[in-house]
């Protein structure tokens, strides 16, 4: 019995110990080798599958060539200014790329650079508006690789809007922002007496005339909010407002009135709006004092080319100081060839084109088989340009104009006023050529003169949008100083 007893007890101290902390700690190390040995497993496996993979996309990139990876453009911009750019990225890097190896669909002259992953295609010309454009890239590999590859992108240029000027004389005056057709023109600032204003980024430079017939020079943004002065040199009145919007400057000629403290006259001061309000004279010609008649900023630099009380006219850069160029005598600035910086200048004995990079000098295209006295013109592309023409009937005293495009020696009439109350004030060219705009008094005689004692103009101004294809008149919108005119129209 005892016997059984102590069997029982064995038995049960058995499996005691079978289930005692040593027995636990014998499963935990099996479960946890087990784990491991997964682990080393599964390790093994997803290392096997990377270099699979691995090798499996060296074997693709041996066999294709680079891939398009993103594209950087402002779209925008391509219709504003030339030398817009279009940034293809590569996702490796790739050969140099030339220019033969890019298409662009409407053919427009471009300017390509390869860096690292980049392609840079720079437009060399102002693109058209609402008009679709493809860019192919061929021939694209990666140095010492041989598949190529073809980039392909396409966008959409949009229209930017209009902003004009409408006066009342009789109340507020209004800058107004309408488009190409002139639908719904809608007000951006009014005040009293405007006399020009400039279109520069998000900010609209205006000159107005104050109360004693000064003026005043005030920043207003253009989606609102409260104008901020550029203060004048004394009390004065300003001519010329003019900008170049890419560099952020705007100048003008000042003068004060007589008998004030200090004595200027018809000075240019430019002010850079990026890095205050605080307007400088430019002494262009290294003089104390340098006395401006006319002047213009050459376009997309900030160079100006002015034309001294003695018609001298002068180059310098309102930026960088140096030394100017003279360039000899001058009648009138006529403006500049587009994408060039070469100007139009009228001679006392013809009119030439000037390199303002090297001073030399080459015949203006002018036909032969116009009429009339040649007046004003804007420049459309290198070769040709849009000119004011006005024949004057002596017998019946009948004063007829036209707008005439001139390229490549042929001309063709774009407009006519037959009216002899209405006249043609101002011709002006969009940035990329594609429209023409043409300020008209109409209705002289009844209308009059607004009087406004800093650029008066006559009552019933408008300007004429015309297409230059077509010669379809697209708009007549109430208005002067469209930012498109380099200029005022008196000028």
């Amino acid at each position: 019995m005892s016997t059984e007893v102590r069997g029982g007890t064995e038995a049960r101290g058995i499996s005691r110990a079978r289930n005692g902390p040593g027995a636990t700690g014998d499963r935990a190390r099996r479960s946890e080798q087990r784990r491991r040995t997964v682990f080393r497993r599964t390790l093994a496996a997803t290392i096997i599958a990377l270099v699979v993979v691995a090798i499996g996309a060296g074997a693709v990139g041996l066999l294709q060539g680079p891939q398009l990876a993103r594209v950087d453009i402002d779209v925008p911009s391509t219709v504003s200014d030339s030398g817009a750019r279009l940034i293809l990225y590569a996702d490796r890097p790739v050969r140099e790329i030339s220019a033969d190896d890019v298409t662009v669909e409407p053919a427009v002259p471009i300017t390509v650079q390869t860096e690292g992953t980049s392609i840079l295609v720079r437009f060399d010309a102002v693109l058209e508006y609402d008009t679709d454009y493809s860019v192919t890239v061929t021939d694209v590999r990666s140095p010492g690789s041989t598949p190529l590859s073809t980039f392909d992108y396409a966008f959409t240029t949009g229209e930017p809007p209009l902003y004009v000027l409408q006066r009342d004389d009789a109340g507020d005056d209004h800058i107004v922002r309408t488009d190409i057709a002139g639908s719904d023109p809608e007000p951006v600032f009014t005040a009293p007496r405007i006399q020009q204003f400039e279109l520069i980024g998000d900010e609209i430079v205006v000159a107005t005339i104050t109360d004693d017939d000064h003026s005043e020079l005030l920043r207003v943004p253009v989606g609102g909010g409260d104008p901020t002065e550029i203060p004048l040199p004394g009390d004065g009145r300003l001519e010329q407002l003019q900008s170049s919007a890419r560099q952020f400057l705007v100048g003008f000629l000042y003068s004060q009135d007589a008998g004030t403290a200090t004595s200027i006259e018809s000075g240019l001061y430019v002010v850079q709006l990026k890095a205050g309000n605080e307007p400088q004279r430019v002494e262009a010609t290294g003089a104390d004092e340098t006395n401006v008649t006319q002047w213009s900023f050459v376009p997309s630099t900030t160079s100006v080319l002015l034309r001294t009380f003695d018609d001298e006219l002068v180059a310098a850069d309102v930026v960088t100081p140096g030394d100017p160029l003279i360039l000899g005598n001058a009648l009138q600035i006529q403006g500049f060839v587009a994408g060039e910086q070469t100007a139009i200048i009228e001679r006392v004995d013809a009119i030439v084109l000037v390199d303002l990079l090297t001073g030399d000098e080459s015949p203006f295209p002018v036909p032969s088989d116009v009429v009339g006295t040649p007046g004003e013109l804007a420049s459309l592309s290198a070769t040709g340009y849009a000119r004011i023409y006005s024949d004057y009937d002596l017998e019946s005293g009948a004063l007829t104009q036209s707008v005439v495009l001139v390229a490549n020696g042929v001309s063709r009439e774009l407009y006519r006023v037959n009216d002899g109350s209405s006249s043609v004030l101002q011709v002006c060219a969009s940035p990329n050529g594609q429209f023409v705009a043409v300020v008209e008094a109409q209705d002289q005689a009844e209308l009059g003169s607004d009087l406004y004692p800093i650029l008066p103009m006559p009552r019933g101004t408008s300007t004429l949008i015309i297409d230059r294809a077509s010669a379809e008149v697209r708009s007549s919108v109430d208005g002067f100083d469209l930012p498109w005119c380099a200029r005022p129209p008196t000028d």
